[in-house]
């Protein structure tokens, strides 16, 4: 794989750069030892672009760094690997994502296969992770728009999963409803890769339920109450914090693999957003944004039954 990854990469690139243009391209990673991440900066140092890579270490004073004067300005495009980070470095982190967002600066949130892939794993889940950043992106827009119309409709959606999961929520204020094309344009610039998904903010203190979630081999319940989660574990144990998005995975090419930050694209899950949901229409300004996938879920619709693009009722 080793060898020929250069080769796979050509579709990834092209997705970043977009044409041969001489374009300044800001690359934002962590000291994280990649042999992903490195192929693709090996990779793009071949073509016409003037690449800055900015390496943050956790007491780097990453706030200065990233919102400096000008940063915006002299890069055209901002990539962004997987930071790991924790506590106020991963606060400046949320902090310029909003500032790219609000900025409306094209922006591409990048996920590498490899962080915390045992090594005889790794050719594998690079194969699979490329397969669905490789996927043929119309039909991803295509199962958005089928989706999107489906939540735009609604007004009380039900979602039940296999885990005993179930949750009530409402859109009655009628939120816009949003897709992830992968395309930079007027109403996208910032996407995942691996992307595709459609989502909206759900009514504020309403959302009610049990999400039932695996953790460390344990089973581990969320509770819904006025729209705001309790959590038994994890960064955000004891606290109680807004539900801020609900979203529907549209990529058919991505592998449920659920180590992946992008797991939430593939399509068959659905996932809660919790924290801050301004970017769409929200009302909630926490410093932080995190989901929560559940796969081979049900979701009703007004009472009837959400059916992906193509799939014949039962």
């Amino acid at each position: 794989m080793k060898n020929s990854l250069a080769d796979k990469l050509k579709n990834l690139i092209l997705i970043i750069i977009g044409t041969s243009k001489k374009m300044n391209l800001l690359l934002i990673r962590d000291t994280t030892v990649s042999f992903f991440v490195e192929s693709i900066i090996n990779e793009l140092k071949k073509y016409d672009c003037n690449l800055n890579v900015v390496t943050l270490h956790k007491d780097l004073d990453t706030n200065d760094l990233l919102l400096r004067d000008g940063v915006f300005e002299e890069n055209e495009i901002v990539v962004i690997f997987p930071l790991q980070f924790r506590g106020h470095e991963r606060k400046y982190i949320h902090k310029f994502i909003q500032e790219c967002e609000a900025r409306r600066h094209k922006t591409i949130l990048l996920d590498d296969p490899t962080v915390q892939v045992p090594e005889k794993y790794i050719d594998k889940v690079i194969s699979l992770f490329l397969k669905a950043i490789n996927i043929d992106y119309n039909l991803v827009s295509m199962e958005n728009l089928h989706t999107r119309e489906l939540l735009l409709k609604g007004s009380i959606f039900n979602v039940e999963d296999s885990l005993g999961s179930h949750v009530t929520f409402f859109n009655k204020l009628k939120s816009n409803v949003f897709m992830e094309n992968c395309d930079f344009n007027e109403s996208e610039t910032i996407f995942q890769l691996p992307g595709g998904e459609v989502f909206f903010s759900p009514d504020p203190y309403l959302t009610e339920g049990v999400i039932i979630q695996k953790y460390r081999n344990k089973r581990e319940e969320i509770i819904i109450e006025k729209g705001y989660a309790t959590f038994t574990y994890g960064e955000h144990k004891g606290k109680k914090v807004p539900v801020a998005e609900f979203g529907i995975g549209t990529n058919h090419g991505h592998e449920k693999l659920s180590f992946l930050s992008s797991f939430e694209k593939s399509l068959g899950t659905c996932h809660f957003g919790f924290g801050y949901n301004r970017n769409i229409e929200g009302i909630f300004n926490e410093d932080f944004h995190f989901d929560v996938v559940l796969n081979d879920f049900s979701l009703l619709i007004d009472g009837i039954k959400f059916q992906k693009r193509g799939e014949v009722p039962k």
